[in-house]
């Protein structure tokens, strides 16, 4: 389920607080409650390193063969 932003849209000073829901429920509550849908950015997802340090000993072994027959001069990092 999707996370939404809410607040009170009657209170002036109202503090925001996460739902979860569906896009059709947050409609009705709001409808329901007087409450109003706050602008948020989306969560990312991130990850650090690179893929060779994320991948199991079969691809570097595909890797390490690939390199041994591509000759003299490759770029192809273990």
């Amino acid at each position: 389920m999707p996370i939404y932003r809410v607040k009170r849209s009657d209170v002036k000073d109202s503090k925001p607080w996460e739902v979860s829901c569906s896009y059709q429920e947050l409609q009705e509550m709001c409808e329901e409650y007087g409450l109003e849908q706050m602008l948020s950015t989306p969560n990312f997802v991130t990850s650090t390193g690179n893929m060779i340090n994320k991948t199991d000993n079969g691809w570097k072994d595909r890797l390490g063969q690939i390199k041994a027959g591509s000759g003299k001069g490759n770029t192809i990092k273990l």
